[in-house]
């Protein structure tokens, strides 16, 4: 019997970044946190169940390239074909995360609605430890949308912010 598991592609991006001063959130450096720490806090949440988490790049999304995207395409494949992953959250800078967007769209967006699966991209506007950060909520928010994506119809390419 196989388990079925959140897969969760860290890019980088705000959501990964880290002030300087928590209290002046605009100076930071994008893609400082891994995604694995990012999602530490939801691992044994029974709200989302089993959460694997695999580092794409760590980036600031202005930095996205051909090659990145490619690989970020590969795994997001991977995991549409694999029936133990029930949906696929990627973290991404907000700069180019549309253009990553319309490329999963492009090349994924049927193998996707095939499988009935989301593939929801999320990021935030404010880094990782700012306060009033909006990463977390977000984060909390794809999951549950790429976990629900049968029950709710809502499969393929999707995006999600606060």
């Amino acid at each position: 019997m196989s388990s079925q598991y959140l897969l969760l592609l860290g890019m980088g991006g705000t959501i990964a970044g880290l002030a300087d001063d928590p209290q002046k959130p605009l100076t930071y450096q994008a893609g400082q946190v891994p995604v694995g720490d990012l999602v530490e806090s939801l691992q044994f949440d029974p709200e989302f169940g089993d959460i694997k988490t695999v580092q794409v790049a760590n980036i600031d999304s202005r930095n996205m390239t051909e090659n990145l995207l490619v690989q970020l395409g590969w795994a997001v494949k991977a995991g549409l074909e694999n029936p133990d992953v029930m949906g696929i959250v990627i973290t991404h800078g907000t700069d180019t995360m549309e253009e990553t967007g319309i490329f999963l769209h492009a090349t994924l967006g049927k193998l996707a609605s095939h499988y009935k699966k989301a593939v929801v991209l999320t990021g935030a506007m404010l880094p990782a430890n700012a306060d009033h950060s909006d990463g977390q909520i977000n984060l909390k928010s794809a999951l549950l949308m790429a976990k629900q994506a049968r029950e709710t119809q809502q499969f393929g390419i999707l995006a999600i912010m606060a």
